[in-house]
């Protein structure tokens, strides 16, 4: 059991959305998607780092925050 809730928002999540834009920015050659793809990553480690539930609700915040500055 991770001490997550089900149905929350768990840093792995923002690990993985994180992750998957590291291949699409380097086929894309769109540098920005590197930045949000770190930013995302580092919300879910900081997610990981605080632990459930804090942790979860943290990363979840900071990849929207994340998200959100990209689309501005």
């Amino acid at each position: 059991m991770s001490g997550y809730k089900k149905g929350g928002t768990s840093p792995s999540m923002a690990l993985v959305v994180g992750l998957h834009f590291l291949p699409i920015a380097f086929a894309a050659g769109f540098r920005p998607f590197y930045v949000l793809g770190a930013a995302l990553i580092v919300a879910a480690t900081v997610g990981f780092v605080m632990g459930p539930p804090m942790g979860g609700e943290v990363s979840g915040l900071m990849a929207a925050g994340a998200v959100g500055l990209r689309q501005a």
